[in-house]
């Protein structure tokens, strides 16, 4: 039993390992993703869906686990409309990873950069 438990951890941790080279290849490149190649299109539209669907799904009552599945789903159903088939999985998992990390990313910063500084009452004049 712990053989098993070992096999299907050294998985995850691949799938994991994957996953986040996906998403850090595509946060360091998107600037120099090559759009003029079939896989640049294909790299930069599945970016662009992620972001557009996870913050769509952020404003639902889903579960994270759900809002990523809808994700999933959401980017593959519209790729299909594009004609874009036989998309790694990986490559989709990874763009949403991506977004989400980028989303949070974005919304610290606006929230502390909106966060107000206690206001200073000025100090009394003294009168002699």
């Amino acid at each position: 039993m712990s053989e098993l438990k070992l096999i299907l951890d050294t998985i995850a941790l691949t799938i994991g390992v994957g996953l986040s080279i996906v998403a850090g290849f595509y946060a360091y490149y998107k600037t120099k993703i090559n759009k003029n190649t079939a896989w640049g299109k294909t790299i930069d539209t599945v970016g662009q869906l992620a972001t557009w669907v996870v913050h769509e799904a952020e404003h639902s009552k889903m579960n994270n686990a759900d809002k990523k599945v809808y994700a999933s789903k959401a980017i593959v159903d519209a790729l299909h409309k594009y004609g874009i088939k036989d998309v790694d999985e990986q490559l989709i998992n990874g763009a949403i990873e991506t977004a989400v990390n980028n989303m949070h990313l974005k919304n610290e910063s606006e929230s502390s950069t909106t966060e107000k500084s206690p206001e200073k009452t000025p100090a009394p004049a003294i009168i002699d």
